[in-house]
């Protein structure tokens, strides 16, 4: 399934996501039930996610069965690009106003990005600033003045051209409105700048005659009656742009005031927000300033949509679904803003709880592709080969090939069915995925604490356990001084109890312990040192749910109660 296409839009989408730091059974049961439910729903809605990086072992499954890896999300915060309008319409900076408001009107939006000849974002024209710019030209204190575009001017008035030609894109210009007698219009225009007026009269061929004797180079002419030849002629012959619209004069004048070129009435400022914000981050920009919207743009500053006031009371949550956890501190950010339609699990009821009631399946077994592989024979689906060997590779991770007391015989009946599904030995399977996928000797110390770190809380008190498994204790021995000083440096920086990593070594079925922090609870563990005061050896010890996690929280009620 391509997935690629969600990315920018998953508000319609249900995101079925395993734990940070995800291991195999994680990932694997996060793609096989997004496919289940799939086919039982007959759409494309389950979108298998992931919230931190794959671990070496769950790469070479994925390449073995050609599955891509789920989505990355690194949270789930409701995003601006998930509640804004995108349906949206830009003008050029030169076109007149008017355009904006049509499109206010027939778009039922407050806002209208306006862009230059470089397809660059300049401005917004917004209700605001709209009506700023009508108070300015219609003010009775003073005269009206406006940046005319000539070009705008003909078009808004659907205008005819009787005389003259457009020389300049951009008039600076001045207003004059005759209705009345010459003496009037003398008047009127004797201590103006002729060369910035645009006349407006009616077919008065008097006053036409005499404001081309004063100078005018403008006239428009309205009513649609045109002047007699006399007066064309004149304006032919003195350069006069001469103009005549069908409109009244109270409408032409009305259009023309709209004829401005937009990007002289954009609002300026702060107006745009990443369409990758948080929705509370644009929420507190847009309500502490007095923009009425906000233009949405991608990461190379391209528009992509408009946020307005009115976007803002949608009520819009993501909807998930959780596999392989339950506890909001190994979740994806943002657990709290979304809606949690099912939990998977096989793991210790956490923190947990929802607002209304939802499907939780958590079973004490040993893996939750084994919960989910369960499922597909319950509705008579038999997955495809390599949803199978996906499941497959889950149950023989988590339950260490059924060395792990976690292991149930349901894990290991359902192992054999999958097994005969993708025609593979279940118990070579899991060896080769071990072995092929071994990058112990490449990886960092931060990548082999983080790969498959868990975090846990009891009260106020947190803690962190990482796992990785080994086929000899001897891969890691030269490595043990560096994991202690890794260890050293994750719980001091965030306040840990302790942190510990268990190398499982897989041949054996035990465990050594790399610990750092409070002795007190390894101490009471009795576990014997290795050869340093950091490290003990935890004979028979390969599982953390159900061996290392259990009695580690038990130790620390007592000593809370104490």
């Amino acid at each position: 399934m391509n997935i690629e296409k969600h990315k920018l839009n998953l508000k319609d989408k249900i995101l079925i996501i395993g734990h940070k730091n995800p291991d195999t059974d994680s990932i694997c049961s996060a793609i096989a039930y997004a496919y289940l439910k799939n086919k039982l729903t007959k759409s494309n809605d389950f979108i298998p996610c992931r919230i931190g990086h794959l671990n070496a072992q769950t790469e070479y499954i994925l390449a073995k069965a050609k599955v891509d890896p789920p989505l990355f999300i690194s949270d789930i915060y409701i995003k601006v690009k998930d509640v804004m309008t995108s349906d949206v319409l830009c003008i050029n900076n030169e076109s007149p106003l008017v355009d904006a408001i049509k499109i206010m009107q027939d778009k039922r939006v407050r806002i209208v990005p306006v862009k230059n000849n470089a397809d660059k974002l300049v401005g917004v024209v917004s209700l605001f600033s709209l009506n700023e710019h009508l108070l300015s030209v219609t003010s009775p204190m003073e005269d009206l003045n406006v940046k005319i575009s000539l070009q705008n001017l003909i078009k808004v008035l659907n205008a005819k051209i009787l005389s003259g030609n457009i020389k300049e894109k951009i008039f600076d210009a001045e207003f004059v409105v005759t209705v009345m007698g010459t003496y009037s219009f003398i008047n009127e225009i004797k201590n103006k700048d002729t060369n910035k007026i645009i006349l407006f009269t009616s077919d008065r061929n008097d006053i036409i005659m005499m404001g081309i004797e004063y100078g005018i180079k403008i006239i428009v002419i309205t009513g649609g009656i045109e002047p007699n030849p006399d007066a064309i002629k004149k304006a032919q012959e003195n350069g006069v742009l001469l103009i005549i619209t069908d409109f009244n004069i109270t409408r032409t004048l009305n259009l023309a005031k709209l004829s401005i070129p937009a990007g002289f009435a954009v609002e300026q400022g702060n107006f745009t927000i990443n369409q990758n914000s948080l929705l509370s981050d644009a929420k507190s920009k847009l309500l502490s300033s007095k923009l009425r919207g906000l233009v949405v743009t991608d990461d190379k500053r391209d528009i992509q949509g408009i946020l307005t006031r009115s976007n803002l009371l949608q009520n819009i949550k993501h909807k998930i679904i959780l596999v392989d956890h339950n506890e909001k501190s190994q979740s994806v950010a943002g657990l709290s803003e979304a809606e949690i339609l099912e939990v998977i699990d096989h793991h210790r009821i956490g923190n947990f709880n929802t607002n209304k009631p939802i499907t939780f399946f958590s079973r004490p077994i040993g893996s939750t592709c084994s919960i989910i592989a369960s499922l597909f024979k319950e509705y008579k689906i038999q997955p495809p080969k390599k949803i199978a060997l996906l499941l497959l590779a889950g149950i023989l991770s988590d339950t260490v090939i059924f060395k792990s007391p976690t292991c149930t015989q349901e894990d290991i009946e359902l192992a054999k069915w999958l097994s005969e599904i993708c025609s593979v030995n279940p118990e070579k399977f899991g060896y080769e995925i071990y072995q092929k996928s071994s990058k112990l000797h490449i990886m960092s110390s931060t990548d082999i604490i983080t790969s498959d770190m868990k975090t846990y809380h009891e009260g106020k008190i947190a803690f962190s356990i990482s796992q990785i498994e080994v086929f000899e204790f001897s891969e890691i021995d030269e490595r043990i001084n560096e994991l202690i000083e890794e260890l050293n440096k994750l719980r001091n920086s965030n306040n840990y109890l302790f942190s510990a990593l268990m190398v499982t070594n897989i041949t054996e079925g035990d465990s050594l312990i790399i610990y750092s922090g409070d002795s007190y609870l390894i101490n009471l563990m009795g576990f014997k040192k290795y050869y340093n005061n950091n490290v003990y050896f935890a004979n028979g010890i390969i599982s953390r749910k159900k061996q290392l996690v259990p009695t580690i929280l038990s130790l620390l009620k007592e000593r809370i109660n104490e």
